[in-house]
């Protein structure tokens, strides 16, 4: 839509391009707009938002999939430069929703995508999400370095200026798994959900469930802080 409300009122883009991802915030009583924006790039097909997480200060970040090959970052971040085949990304905006804290691509050669997002007491972000690239970049401390499957999910946390990887795992088996969802624990634990087609999705001894119903099953996977465990 090329008349959706980011077209008017406090907002960091006012452009659409093809399909582009948005953020709205609304007032306290659901009655006014306090700011909209569109999210997006202009050389790619489209640029899609699939989470949203807003940390105590008020500043929001956002998840998705970033097809575009200029989708806005920051620089200094993380990774400014598109990977190939889309890409997940974190974008931070500011308090007013006018300009960007950060934003950073997340993703290897082939399709990534972010699904879920949670930001913790100092602002750290992590996202979960669904991948297909081989190199997706994980960390040297991590559950799982290597693809398993046609897609694995991931999780990836990132520091509070969207500069430094923290940690980055795959997580899934030898089918097709995705991450999409998560929540954070008191003691720093990641609790993360999701779906897996694999019968050898990794599970825990004495869990709840740890044999494969078949059609697709969903998971539940609880990570400690470093991110190299369950």
């Amino acid at each position: 839509s090329s008349d959706f409300p980011a077209t008017s009122g406090p907002g960091y883009d006012k452009t659409l391009s093809v399909r582009d991802a948005f953020v709205v915030k609304l007032n306290a009583q659901g009655t006014g707009v306090v700011y909209a924006t569109y999210l997006g790039g202009t050389h790619g097909l489209y640029d899609e938002g699939y989470a949203i997480a807003v940390d105590a200060s008020g500043y929001a970040y956002i998840t998705g999939k970033a097809d575009s090959s200029d989708f806005p970052t920051t620089a200094g971040a993380y990774d400014t430069s598109p990977n190939g085949g889309g890409d997940a990304f974190i974008t931070k905006l500011s308090l007013t929703g006018t300009s960007l804290a950060y934003s950073t691509f997340v993703g290897g050669n082939d399709w990534d995508g972010g699904d879920g997002i949670v930001v913790d007491v100092v602002g750290n972000a992590y996202i979960a999400g669904h991948t297909r690239s081989p190199d997706f970049p994980t960390s040297v401390v991590s559950l799982d370095r290597t693809l398993g499957g046609d897609f694995d999910g991931f999780v990836f946390k990132i520091n509070t200026t969207g500069t430094t990887v923290l940690y980055s795992t795959y997580i899934g088996g030898s089918s097709e798994d995705w991450a999409r969802a998560l929540a954070l624990g008191s003691s720093g634990n990641i609790h993360v959900a999701g779906w897996t087609s694999s019968a050898d999705f990794p599970t825990t001894p004495g869990a709840f469930g740890t044999t494969y119903r078949g059609g697709g099953d969903v998971f539940l996977s609880k990570l400690n802080p470093a991110g190299d465990a369950f």
